[in-house]
């Protein structure tokens, strides 16, 4: 993400569907000041890469809030399993996990 990105970032996240689950980033102003630093490399940020053929991964993790059905729904979809509830910023979370298939190589 590039700080050119955040105009198109803000308007999505105004969406009736997204800004349900993004609180704090109503403004312009909101979503840079949470951003920005992390683009410019001053706040250190979690990236996670998955590599099939460079290197393998066992499992990719997620959580998603517990009354965001939609969003949890679609990584059953995508073959992720509930693994347990966790709090995660005062509110609870569903824990997901995809586990590697067999058709990956080692």
């Amino acid at each position: 993400m590039a700080e050119d990105d955040l105009v198109l970032f803000h308007a999505w996240l105004q969406r009736p569907h997204v800004k349900r689950w993004w609180r704090n980033r109503e403004t312009y102003e909101q979503v840079v000041a949470h951003y920005l630093p992390c683009i410019e490399g001053r706040e250190p940020t979690d990236h996670y890469l998955i590599l099939v053929d460079g290197r393998d991964v066992t499992a990719c993790a997620a959580t998603v809030e517990e009354d965001d059905r939609r969003s949890w729904r679609a990584f059953e979809k995508a073959g992720f399993t509930h693994v347990r509830d966790v709090e995660e910023d005062g509110l609870r979370h569903r824990l997901m996990r995809l586990e590697r298939t067999a058709t990956v190589r080692e």
